[in-house]
């Protein structure tokens, strides 16, 4: 994390303690759940950020998302979702399961993005975490259904998923797609990368590779400003 020096990060399946490093500060995380050891800090999603920023309430699925509305040095406010969407055994919505949770929480949630997009339209807004579902042309994790509803979602919220299709940043690193992904506003620019970029995973730390994007802000042309 050192390495990386994100001045944004997104952290899923974490600790509300874990800070990335000095400087930063927790802006948002995720409500206590029962399917997280809550009483020892456990949290699905934590937001920090090296910047000021202020937590949004959010009510579709708050145990499993949390949200801000952070202020960058030069290039105004930024709205970072940071998200876990239900894997394939994921019992949170049973008897509904597999695909069709999925489906049910990302409808959710994708109108819970709706909404701060229309409460806060001047400011740039990503969606960023672990979505359990690939993108990419080679199906790896997650289901067919999941892809399409996930593509069609993300298109029509006026984003771009720059960890899908031949963007996929763990090309070329694994021979599987990564199912973590960073989306945002057309007005940034940006690019993906693995996290590490070589060599095996570590499966002490985190049995996912981490992603992280430089992302270029409107007004800070060619300033790489956020990694998650």
């Amino acid at each position: 994390m050192t390495e990386v020096c994100a001045d944004i990060w997104v952290l899923t399946e974490t600790w509300a303690a874990l800070a990335p490093g000095f400087g930063y500060r927790l802006v948002s995380c995720s409500n206590a759940a029962a399917d997280r050891e809550s009483p020892e800090g456990e949290v699905w999603t934590a937001t920090w950020s090296r910047w000021q920023g202020l937590p949004l309430a959010l009510a579709a699925e708050p145990d499993r998302t949390a949200a801000a509305l952070i202020d960058t040095p030069s290039a105004g406010k930024l709205v970072i979702y940071g998200t876990v969407l239900p894997w394939l055994s994921d019992q949170r919505r049973a008897p509904i399961k597999g695909a069709d949770a999925f489906l049910a929480s990302l409808a959710a949630q994708s109108l819970e993005w709706a909404e701060l997009q229309r409460a806060y339209p001047n400011s740039g807004f990503v969606v960023a975490g672990d979505f359990n579902q690939d993108l990419a042309g080679k199906h790896y994790y997650g289901s067919a259904k999941g892809r399409s509803a996930l593509r069609k979602t993300i298109d029509s919220r006026g984003l771009q998923c720059i960890t899908g299709g031949g963007r996929d940043p763990l090309l070329g690193v694994v021979r599987h797609s990564s199912i973590d992904h960073i989306c945002f506003s057309g007005e940034l620019e940006g690019r993906a990368t693995a996290w590490p970029a070589s060599g095996p995973l570590d499966e002490r730390i985190s049995d996912h590779y981490g992603v992280w994007a430089d992302v270029a802000l409107p007004s800070v042309c060619n300033q790489s400003v956020i990694a998650f």
